[in-house]
């Protein structure tokens, strides 16, 4: 029966709080029955021995004998039970362990099996200890066993020690401790006595060495000869041969008076068979002790052989444990300074380690009540105050008294008289007297008040320094109540002074007192141990002679108290509310000290006090023998998230009695609140339906536990414009999504999202999300997507029956359905149409869409020509404008009018179209000018020198500021500081300045080093707390400092350092007289021992250790493992190449696209460390698990693939490759489909250690659509328009027969939403199948005029999946043209003087007074216009002084008069006309009234008049100079008589036919007007009246 072992390590750090154990009960043992066959070789299972190391040998031969319960190893490790070995020795043992059996039958083990068969006499065993466990054996305890048909020769097996473990990579010179402490207890004499109910036992023989064993051997061994010195015992600890006072002990008659082993008087020894010692005596008790060396060198000094002498004479020694590291040399050696012994209890024992005793050990007295004691005396061979432990409790030394000796105190008259006679004598430790005063026990410890400490109770002490030996009570404990030894290092001072015993009490306190200033150390540190008459003690050497008068003075100076915080580094959660910080106080725990703290933030700290904590600060005081102190501070549950924990500080300062350790707590506060959800976005949408969902935020330093763990989602939505927000939860984290139904069509819905954890802690609120239910084609509503909507579903009307506009048609809608009219490049103007200029070019101002185009004004009514031109001030340089910067003042760099760029200046064009002008040198920083500034490190405004940063105009030479500077590599006096470098701005740091000083002063001390960013500050004071800045210098000047680092101290000196200096001190003083009193014989200072140190890595980290070599043994094929393979793997093992081969994706992502093909996975094998490997080296086969996990795309859609499977690499194979199909869906699907491979679980390898490679163990898979990505974006950078705008949107891949369709939102540029234009959220243009370009139509508001712009810019584009389904969602690619200027122009003609306009007359019709860019023409007035109202143009009736006015009407044949009213192009031909057959400009001709022209009709029957269709009378004017208007009036007529008039309109493409229809008149400045008659009759008859 084969037990598990348990998996918890040994000491020092064993300790759980719970014992280890087996328990068998109510059992049944069968040895063997003896019957036919049953002495033939047993079959073993099918699978039992597969492994290499299963446990089979058992099977092999029959003679091997069946034990009944092997007991229980308990060492650290998994155990391979049943069908691997049941011991395999893979680490340290526990301590505890111990197997009980009760109530249990052991039968026919015993007896002469198989002794007439051929294979002998076989002897099987009932119980049995086993043999192949090192260290220690667990003890066994038994109750109510039976024995039917079992021998008592065949109850118990003890197994020698095995003497191959006497190596240098075991055990080294000795026997291992395992087989030499065996114990097995029968607590009720039924295994030994019968059922005698009484109690026995069976211990190991400690007495037993093998031949190669060194320690142990007798007197006058040839290994352990005698030598000139008597009692020579070279295999004992050497502390044992001789006495205090350095003569020979005779060690036989001392310590060996009945030899080596475990006690065992009374006992009878039986060799064969049980081989141990059977002690029937119930009077004698055994019991298992541990002493475990808890030293920082554990591992690597040995203090063994230990020697546990017990009272009776028996000198036990104990090894210590095996080496259980796999190493190839000495120097890798680590053993475990544990040691087991097998004990009696009720006497004494005393303890002699070998070389050096450890300073802090433990004492346990194992699965023992507390009725059973034992008395450990342990010898010391230096100066140490012992401690003494239970449970972290302080029990002090029963013969002290807060540190100092009752015995002086009684002397002092502070402590009273104990002995019955006046006088004091020392309490002793014994195991049955509560109270032991000298030679006197009281035996009720009240009889006694100054036995404060009981003498009996479990870790009682008391230090004999006349023996060097530190009695101690060991009682049965709980498993966590052992015995803690530590060891406070004291500097002994023996001095001879000149007075005597009672004349130096009465200057005792002065004494001291003298002693501790001089050396600046409190009184309380100094303790008088003895003070004995100067003849008392005789010196060694005996040519000295005895002293006759004076004393003899022996005094202790105690280490200071060190107190520093528990931890250099606290975590906590803002929702704990405190968080607990500890200081604790070691090395003296007895002289009362104290320090001061503060709870506060710093300059390399990020927590706000009164925010996310309560800043607090105080005095913590230890009382003698208190050992730790809190502070709790409180903390604020912060709403909101963060991204990472702040941290503030728990700083220590102003040591009172003590030392300062080190000063700082640093506390990080995690957040609690999750972070904001992504943008809720809309996966769908129905005419009265919107599916919402969202993402989880990203997380960082998300808290672990219940703190970091989501329980669901708050979600809020409203719709159109309301305010009121309707909140819904969705309990469940994984369900990240919600349905918002019963909508209108196109309705818009704004939601937005935040985390719950738990049930307090929200998250912040998402932003908020915007998006719509679908638009319904043919409602009568343009909605969304629909580029027009007609009420109806039929197509050829200019609006098709997905609501898109036809080619060749423009729809416009006034609210309500769309009214859609034919075509743009007509050269006549559509009311849905921006302009048109008779072309489909663009880049004339009216593109070939019929839009204005940015940067343009486009003059004409609908049905008219459009006539554009730049629009100077705009913002926006185009045409021949050499720049605009968006205004029309000039000495800016751009002039006036637009038209050249200004001398001195600089313009650019910034990504807006926008001029952007600059002046260098003038002191502003102006354009795209980075710095303007007289310094030579501006250089030409557009860049700054190496090493200079620039703000504005003030430019400074010098680096960035490090980073907050950190120390490590801290000595007793230097610390290592280190910082981040600073950056020189392009130039090299030449010199930096570390500043620092002691947290006592405001002085900062310089040092100027290099650029190295390191420096150590050496010739600092110890124990003391340092702060430092740096800043860095180049060749442009310095920098400024860091932040100011945190506190960072010096090493405390080890006391051993700081008490040998005292002592050395103390011998100083004395000779030269400062202690005031006169010193006669040398001061004898005793060596103060030094701190064991920790030990370092060693440089053999590549050596195997014994799990290593178990996974190389459990790769060995039935035909064993290649001996070559196994001999390099050693080979480098030895000289420190790595023996782990490593498995490899070729890399970790792969590409592939829909087509039907496969991706093809390779998979290679390589050493870790970079070596090369040959094929030849891998003995064996190597297997590797695959698995593949869907992320989105999906398994058995997108490609085929089992979930998991196994990829071989066979013997001498280096690589290997899965092959995986894709499958050809013909389904758009927009962004690539991946899948993940990863790879784990290798087995195989050997004699190589197979791994998956960390950082090429999985791989992305992405599958991408054969026909490429659906591409869309804006067709132009920029449009203009005044009321509807359409942006044209383009598209750009193979999928023809899908539809598609582009989610657009606006934004604010100067234009405003809600002022200036109409916001879109979710705006959308549709692709109809086999479709390349749509449309995209913002509305604007002109509210506040026009030369304001606001933007477009796509949110997503989505894709049918389906052909013809209608469902929209696959995602598609956004193009580089992603946004759109929209430049909102003008309405010239809408009746309201709005911007720049001079006029608004309510048309854009020229030659009225108010022209068709709204400019007043030449001779015109107009008045009362304004944003609200139209202007009323006139021409005046008297001319401007200087200027006559010739008037005249004519009669054009051949144009209607509505033609001529209505036609901007039949006007401007008409003045153009009118001009050149008069030989003067434009400017000077203006049409005053346009009428029909009405004549008689003759015909019978026919009366009145009718008028004429294609007639117009004309009446127009011509300014000219004073003096010039009767030439000009005579030149109209002849010109309109000749013919000249209508040969000059017909020119100008107008056909027909003028005459006058009344005699032109002149009008002067004056007013007064004559007819060209008049005029003329002046001038031909000088005034006399003349009648034709």
């Amino acid at each position: 029966f084969y037990m598990l072992r348990a998996p918890s390590p040994a000491a020092p750090n064993w300790y759980k709080g719970t014992d280890q154990f087996t328990h068998i009960s109510d059992s049944l043992f069968i040895g063997h029955s003896g019957a036919p066959g049953t002495c033939h070789p047993p079959r073993p299972g099918l699978h039992t021995c597969l492994s290499p190391k299963a446990y089979c040998s058992v099977f092999h031969h029959p003679t091997t004998p069946n034990i009944g319960v092997m007991g229980s190893p308990f060492a650290e490790g998994p155990n391979h039970a049943p069908i691997i070995s049941h011991w395999a020795d893979s680490g340290e043992s526990v301590q505890g362990g111990n197997t009980t059996i009760t109530d249990s039958t052991f039968a026919l083990f015993g007896g002469d099996r198989c002794n007439n068969s051929r294979w002998g006499r076989v002897q099987d065993v009932a119980i049995a200890q086993e043999g192949a466990v090192p260290d220690t054996h667990a003890p066994i305890f038994l109750s109510g066993v039976q024995l039917p048909g079992t021998q008592r020769s065949n109850l118990l097996r003890f197994p020698k020690p095995n003497g191959k473990w006497i190596a240098q990579d075991d055990c080294i010179d000795m026997d291992c401790d395992g087989g030499r402490n065996s114990l097995v207890r029968d607590e009720d004499g039924t295994l030994l006595l019968g059922g005698s109910s009484t109690y026995s036992s069976v211990v190991s023989r400690g007495e037993f060495f093998n031949s190669n064993n060194f320690f142990g051997l007798e007197y006058g061994h040839p290994m352990n000869k005698p030598t000139d010195r008597a009692y020579w015992y070279p295999n004992l600890p050497v502390t044992m041969r001789t006495d205090r006072s350095g003569s020979p002990v005779n060690v036989s008659s001392s310590w060996l008076r009945r030899g080596y082993g475990i006690p065992h008087t009374g006992c009878n020894l039986v060799k064969d068979g049980m081989n141990g010692w059977k002690c029937l005596d119930t009077s004698i008790s055994h019991r298992m002790l541990v002493v475990e060396n808890m030293d920082a060198d554990h591992e690597i000094r040995r203090v063994s052989p230990v020697a546990f002498s017990s009272q009776d004479g028996y000198t036990h020694l104990a090894n210590g444990c095996m080496d259980h590291g796999w190493c190839f040399s000495y120097t890798c050696l680590k053993r475990l300074m544990t040691f087991w012994t097998v004990i009696r209890t009720g006497i004494e024992y005393a303890v002699h380690f070998t070389g050096t005793e450890p300073q802090g050990m433990r004492i346990s007295l194992l699965h023992a009540p507390s009725t059973e004691g034992v008395i450990i005396k342990v010898y010391y061979t230096r100066s140490l105050r012992l401690q003494v432990f239970v449970k972290g409790r302080y029990i002090e030394d029963v013969n002290m008294k807060d540190g100092k000796r009752k015995a002086q105190l009684f002397k002092d008259g502070r402590w009273p008289a104990n002995d019955g006679a006046g006088g004091y004598a020392n309490q002793q430790i014994k195991l049955n007297c509560a109270c032991q005063v000298g030679s006197t026990c009281h035996a009720v410890e009240g009889q006694s008040p100054h036995c404060e400490t009981p003498s009996n109770m479990h870790g009682s002490s008391t230090f004999v320094k006349r023996t060097g030996m530190l009695h101690v009570m060991v009682r049965g404990h709980d498993i966590d109540s052992f015995v803690e030894i530590k060891a406070m290092p004291v500097v002994q001072i023996s001095m001879g002074v000149s007075t005597s015993v009672d004349d130096f009490y009465l200057i005792k306190d002065t004494f001291i007192s003298n002693l501790a200033g001089l050396l600046g150390i409190a009184p309380s540190r100094v303790t008088i141990v003895d003070v004995v008459p100067g003849n008392a003690r005789r010196e060694k050497d005996a040519s000295r002679a005895l002293m006759n008068s004076g004393s003899i003075v022996d005094f202790e100076i105690e280490p200071d108290a060190t107190i520093a915080v528990g931890a250099a580094e606290v975590s906590a959660l803002e929702s704990d509310g405190t968080v607990t910080l500890t200081i604790s106080r070691t090395v003296n725990i007895l002289s009362p000290c104290s320090v001061q703290y503060v709870v506060t933030n710093s300059s390399a700290t990020t927590a706000v006090p009164g925010t996310h904590f309560a800043p607090t600060s105080g005095t913590v005081t230890f009382a003698s023998s208190e050992e730790t102190k809190t502070v709790v501070v409180s903390l604020t549950n912060t709403a909101g998230y963060t991204a990472d924990a702040v941290t503030f500080v728990l700083s220590l300062t102003s040591v009172v009695n003590a030392t300062l350790g080190t000063p700082t707590t640093l506390v990080s506060i995690g957040n609690v609140h999750p972070p904001a959800p992504s943008l809720p976005t809309q996966s769908g949408a129905s005419p009265d339906t919107v599916w919402v969902t969202w993402s989880e935020g990203l997380w960082s330093n998300r808290p672990s536990g219940d703190a970091g763990t989501l329980t669901g989602w708050e979600v809020q939505c409203k719709t159109g414009s309301s305010s009121s927000w309707d909140a819904s939860t969705v309990h469940a984290a994984s369900e990240m999504n919600v349905t918002r139904s019963g909508l209108a069509a196109y309705t818009l819905v704004t939601c937005r999202v935040r985390a719950v954890a738990n049930t307090d802690k929200n998250g912040d609120w998402s932003a908020e999300g915007t998006m719509r239910s679908e638009s319904v084609c043919g409602d009568s509503s343009r909605d969304g997507p629909e580029g027009c909507d007609d009420g109806g579903l039929a197509d050829n009307d200019g609006c098709s029956a997905l609501c898109v506009v036809e080619p060749g048609y423009s729809c416009s809608n006034s609210g309500g359905a769309d009214t859609c009219t034919g075509g743009c490049g007509a050269g006549t103007k559509g009311s849905s149409e921006g302009c048109d200029d008779n072309n489909l070019v663009s880049g004339d101002g009216c593109d070939a869409a019929c839009n204005v185009e940015p940067g343009y004004n486009c003059v004409g009514a609908d049905g008219s020509l459009s006539v554009c031109s730049t629009v100077c001030g705009d913002s926006l340089k185009v045409g021949s404008e050499a720049c605009d910067d968006g205004n029309t003042a000039g000495s800016d760099g751009c002039s006036s009018d637009c038209s050249a760029v200004e001398s001195g200046w600089t313009c650019n064009e910034d990504a807006s179209g926008k001029s952007v002008c600059s002046n260098c040198g003038n002191g502003i920083l102006e354009g795209a000018e980075v710095c303007d500034s007289s310094s030579a490190a501006c250089v030409s405004c557009t860049s700054v020198a190496a090493g200079y940063v620039c703000t504005g105009t003030v430019c400074v030479g010098g680096p960035t500021a490090p980073g907050a500077p950190s120390a490590s590599g801290s000595t007793t006096t230097s610390l290592v500081w280190a910082w981040s470098a600073a950056d020189g701005r392009g130039l090299a740091l030449s010199s930096q300045v570390l500043e620092y000083r002691n947290t006592t002063s405001e002085q900062w001390t310089v040092v100027n080093i290099g650029a190295t960013s390191t420096h150590t500050l050496s010739s600092l004071k110890h124990s003391t707390g340092y702060i430092a800045r740096v800043k860095a210098c180049t060749s442009a000047g310095c920098g400024d400092y860091s932040p100011e680092s945190l506190v960072f101290q010096t090493s405390v000196p080890p006391q051993s350092e700081t008490l040998s200096s005292i002592g050395a001190a103390v011998s100083e003083q004395a000779q030269s007289g400062g202690l005031g009193i006169n010193v006669t014989t040398p001061v004898v200072v005793e060596e103060v021992a030094t701190e064991p140190e920790a030990p370092t890595e060693e440089s053999n980290s590549g050596a195997l250790n014994q799990s290593q070599v178990e996974a190389l043994l459990e790769n060995v094929g039935e035909n064993g493992i290649d001996e070559d393979a196994l001999t390099k793997v050693l080979e480098a093992e030895a000289t420190g190449v790595s023996t782990v081969v490593l498995i490899s994706l070729s890399s970790t992502s792969y590409q592939v696209q829909n087509t039907g093909s496969s991706v093809v996975i390779t998979m290679s094998l390589s050493r870790e460390s970079g070596a090369a490997i040959a094929a030849t080296d891998l003995a064996s086969v190597s297997t590797v698990t695959w698995t593949v996990t869907d992320s989105t795309a999906v398994r058995g859609v997108d490609y085929t693939a089992l979930p998991t499977g196994t990829i071989t690499f066979e013997a001498g194979q280096l690589t290997q490759t899965l092959t995986i199909p894709v499958l050809d869906t013909g389904v758009y699907s927009g962004a690539a489909r991946t899948f993940t491979i990863a790879l784990s679980a290798p087995s195989g390898g050997a004699p190589y250690t197979l791994q998956v490679n960390p950082s090429l163990s999985s791989a992305t898979v992405s599958i991408s659509d054969s026909k490429g990505a659906i591409t869309a974006q804006f067709a132009q950078a920029a449009v203009s328009g005044t009321s509807a705008i359409t942006v044209p949107v383009s598209r750009t891949d193979t999928w023809k027969e899908l539809s598609a369709r582009v989610v657009f939102e606006t934004y604010d540029g100067t234009a405003k939403a809600g002022a200036d234009y109409v916001a879109q959220a979710a705006g959308t243009a549709v692709f109809a199948a086999g479709q390349t370009t749509g449309e995209a139509t913002v509305s604007t508001v002109l509210l506040g005029g026009s030369g304001v712009a606001f933007g477009v810019r796509i949110v997503r584009v989505e894709v049918e999946a389906v052909a013809g389904s209608g469902v929209f969602g696959a995602p598609a690619v956004i193009g580089d043209q992603s946004t759109c200027t929209v430049n909102i122009v003008g309405a010239c003609g809408n009746g309201m003087r709005t911007g720049s306009e001079e006029c608004d007359d309510s048309n854009a019709i020229p030659l009225d007074g108010c022209s068709g860019d709204c400019t007043i023409e030449a001779g015109y007035e107009c008045t009362g216009g304004s944003a609200s109202a139209a202007d009323t143009c006139t021409l005046p009736a008297t001319p401007p002084a200087g200027k006559e006015v010739v008037k005249a009407s004519a009669k054009l044949s051949g144009v209607s008069a509505d033609t001529f009213n209505s036609d901007t192009s039949v006007r401007l031909a008409f003045v153009r006309g009118v001009a050149d057959s008069l030989s003067v400009t434009t400017d000077a001709i203006a049409i005053e009234s346009v009428s029909r022209r009405a004549l008689p009709q003759s015909g019978p029957g026919r009366h009145g008049r009718r008028l004429l269709q294609d007639s117009v009378t004309v009446a127009f004017r011509v300014t000219v100079n004073s003096g010039a208007g009767a030439d000009m009036a005579a030149k109209v007529s002849e010109v309109v008589q000749s013919g000249g008039m209508a040969e000059k309109l017909q020119a100008q493409g107008l056909d027909v036919q003028v005459e006058l229809v009344s005699s032109p008149s002149v009008t002067d400045s004056s007013g007064v007007e004559k007819t060209l008659e008049e005029i003329q009759a002046e001038q031909a008859g000088g005034g006399s009246e003349e009648v034709i």
